[in-house]
């Protein structure tokens, strides 16, 4: 009984990572922007993954009892392409100009084919279910071997390959280019995670070649990979802006209440005094419009502790500190605007100029804190006579 409860519990879960790999593939094909070629083979490994979901669903609905013991070996194929896949989407994601398919890119495919052909095989020549060794007979033995060759052969091609095409996707974050710097770290911790998400399947697959399916281990891993994507999903979807800033800007952000005000003698006249000198910086350097601008510089630039620059930002100001920074830039982005004359200052090149990393987070910090988006601000300043109507820079 509790065999079939963790059965199907397993089954359970593999059915809803692939409904929320279908749902990822679907949002990103029906989005315009989503279709490009880096995303293309993004959504190529999403389906990959769906597959291989699919698989260990029937498998664990025991689907393929009724079907000759090589169809198996279906799951023991497409696993070779998740890692190629997502390399080629970094590779795509950092490359300098346009990026597409191209003939030396096929050679990725190789394990794939390798293993095409052993699934092929077992199905033009199926060996038995079980191979007992008091039956072994000579003419056996091939085909013993090849039983082999198909579960423990492809396991270690597929558990090595995915490894280091992981490894090799981290490294190309690592060349792309020093202003997509927020885009790589989001990406590098992406790779962190799907590493994470292989290794329950090296861990499931190895587990079951050498002691057989345990249903409690298969649950487990299942449940892991459920997790694992429904996390990412939940990230991605419902708090996007945390990719405007690194991961370690957000963690830090995340732990820093836990920290910041322990022990914390601050009175409201000390954060008033940190605020002014803050303030009185940022009028006389403007380092601001550093794009690397951190808490700890800044709270070294007036001489005071990271934690209680935080404290006085959060309790005078009642903003973070990244809201007050972005304050600041969208101040300075608004009087630039304003003077600069036709085009001649495109809206990425102040974004730029005023410390934001993306065109993206330059119209969402500028939305906030002028309910305008920048070309919205510039059409108004230059449409409105001088006068007391005209917006406050």
């Amino acid at each position: 009984m509790q065999s079939d409860f963790l059965n199907t519990l397993s089954a359970g879960s593999d059915f809803a990572g692939g409904a929320q790999c279908l749902f990822l593939l679907l949002f990103l094909v029906s989005r315009p922007t989503g279709r490009s070629a880096a995303n293309m083979m993004l959504v190529a490994a999403t389906l990959v993954l769906g597959l291989c979901l699919a698989d260990d669903f029937l498998d664990a609905q025991r689907f393929y009892l009724n079907f000759t013991p090589g169809i198996k070996c279906i799951g023991n194929v497409f696993p070779c392409l998740i890692g190629p896949l997502v390399y080629l989407h970094i590779e795509a994601q950092v490359a300098v100009g346009g990026w597409h398919l191209e003939h030396r890119h096929w050679r990725h495919g190789i394990c794939f084919v390798v293993l095409a052909s052993f699934l092929l095989l077992a199905l033009a020549f199926p060996f038995p279910r079980e191979l007992p060794l008091e039956k072994m007979t000579p003419a056996l033995l091939p085909r013993l071997l090849f039983a082999v060759a198909c579960s423990l052969g492809a396991y270690l091609i597929t558990a090595v390959q995915g490894a280091l095409y992981l490894y090799w996707a981290v490294r190309l974050t690592r060349q792309g280019k020093t202003e997509d710097r927020i885009r790589l770290s989001w990406l590098r911790l992406a790779l962190r995670v799907l590493s994470g998400l292989w290794l329950l399947y090296v861990l499931d697959d190895g587990i079951q070649l050498v002691v057989g399916r345990l249903p409690l281990m298969n649950a487990a891993f299942a449940i892991g990979y459920v997790l694992i994507l429904y996390g990412m999903a939940w990230i991605s979807l419902h708090h996007g802006a945390v990719f405007r800033r690194t991961p370690e800007m957000v963690v830090g952000e995340i732990i820093a209440p836990l920290k910041k005000y322990r022990k914390s003698a601050q009175t409201a006249e000390d954060a008033e005094r940190l605020v002014a000198k803050i303030e009185a910086v940022f009028a006389k350097d403007r380092i601001f419009r550093d794009s690397s601008l951190s808490l700890s510089s800044l709270a070294q630039s007036i001489g005071a502790r990271p934690n209680a620059v935080s404290q006085a930002i959060n309790q005078y100001l009642g903003l973070s500190y990244f809201d007050f920074v972005n304050r600041y830039r969208v101040e300075e982005a608004k009087r630039l605007l304003a003077a600069s004359e036709g085009n001649a200052d495109s809206l990425l090149d102040i974004a730029f100029s005023v410390g934001f990393n993306s065109k993206s987070t330059f119209n969402a910090a500028f939305k906030k804190f002028s309910n305008l988006t920048p070309s919205e601000f510039r059409k108004r300043v230059r449409g409105s006579a001088p006068g007391p109507d005209r917006p406050s820079l």
